[in-house]
């Protein structure tokens, strides 16, 4: 047997629980003592082996982190935290991998400020479905869910957070993840089928722009009807609280809508509608009608349109929360959303077709 060398003072200890445990070995640091003079101890987490146990302690005692720290901790300072051993080398990684998750980190950028203990499968599916790349970045961006997953629970003790890696769907490895903006002819199609379920909230993102977790975010008390505007906005800072006007063939929609006691424009028994089961619905309906598109198809069916028609550059950048350097942040005039307002009404999805409304008012 190797020497047994004592740890520092103040270091930590390491023991092996009984019985048939994946992980039975701990990682336990003295915070103090009682009244009575004991040891209060916490434990910092568990590993396979005394190797990986020792690790964990020396990890924390690098960089402990408090329990209102670990609260705070977002997607991005995980990453950051866990890249960090990686290029110190107490992480063992290739460079063609270390490559490869730093990609799957910029490719998930809705991600980032999201807190590890709010995390959801949803959130990651979603990311994994809004990325216009390939299926290997894809899969980067599944794989980086579940090593920042596993680094949370064993690294940093965060044992009750979900596993927001699991059950994720990367789709089929030929087909192309591009996505394809709605053709007017399969628009009009849409308004055609207005009462059948989801349509209504699939037309309402391709003539608003919003990315689904926007649409699905949407509240009642934030739509001004009389100006015909709602504020929404949750992926960057240009995006938050922007004001998006409503197009005029949407216009009966929403005050149907509003007419409801209901919280969001659109959500399911009450409550607001998660990612993953819109995503399922979205794929059934369109399906249904013989149409192959992804939720973001909405926002990318919009923007190219304002190209169509020359918008002004400034409107079209607020409509679909880009960054804008000539508007003081979260300041918008009424002259300015009236703008909004006339620029989004040039689009024409449906050329001459009528849009009937009157099933669909009746049937909400």
């Amino acid at each position: 047997m190797g020497k047994s060398y004592r740890l520092p003072n103040g270091f930590g200890s390491t023991y092996k629980l009984s019985g048939n445990r994946r992980r039975p070995w701990v990682a336990a640091k003295t915070f103090g003592w009682d009244r009575n003079g004991r040891q209060i101890k916490k434990i910092i987490g568990y590993a396979e082996n005394k190797k990986d146990a020792l690790q964990i302690l020396t990890t924390y005692n690098n960089n402990p982190l408090s329990s209102a720290d670990l609260l705070l901790l977002t997607f991005e300072l995980a990453y950051e935290k866990w890249m960090h051993e990686i290029e110190t080398g107490k992480i063992q990684m290739s460079e063609s991998n270390k490559k490869a998750y730093k990609s799957a980190f910029k490719n998930c950028q809705s991600l980032h400020k999201i807190r590890i203990n709010d995390l959801k499968t949803s959130n990651v599916q979603e990311a994994i479905d809004e990325c216009k790349l390939g299926y290997a970045s894809k899969r980067y961006i599944k794989l980086l869910a579940s090593k920042l997953n596993k680094y949370c629970k064993v690294q940093l003790d965060m044992n009750n957070i979900r596993d927001f890696a699991m059950g994720l769907i990367l789709g089929n490895y030929e087909k192309s993840n591009i996505h394809i903006p709605f053709s007017h002819q399969e628009i009009v199609i849409l308004w055609q089928n207005l009462t059948l379920e989801y349509i209504d909230s699939i037309i309402v993102s391709i003539y608003t722009g919003v990315r689904p977790s926007e649409l699905l975010k949407i509240e009642l008390d934030k739509i001004n009807i009389d100006e015909k505007y709602f504020i929404e906005g949750i992926k960057t800072k240009a995006g938050i609280d922007r004001p998006i006007p409503i197009h005029k063939d949407i216009e009966p929609i929403i005050r149907k809508k509003l007419e409801t006691n209901k919280k969001y424009l659109f959500e399911k028994d009450g409550k607001k509608i998660n990612y993953r089961y819109y995503l399922d619905k979205f794929k059934e309906i369109l399906k249904k009608l013989l149409m192959d598109h992804l939720p973001h198809d909405g926002r990318h069916t919009l923007a190219p349109e304002f190209d169509n028609i020359n918008a002004n550059e400034v409107c079209v950048k607020i409509i679909l929360g880009h960054k804008i350097d000539d508007i003081t942040k979260g300041v918008y005039t009424h002259k300015l959303i009236s703008q909004l307002v006339e620029t989004i009404n040039q689009i024409n999805y449906i050329d001459d077709y009528k849009i009937d409304y009157s099933a669909y008012l009746k049937s909400c």
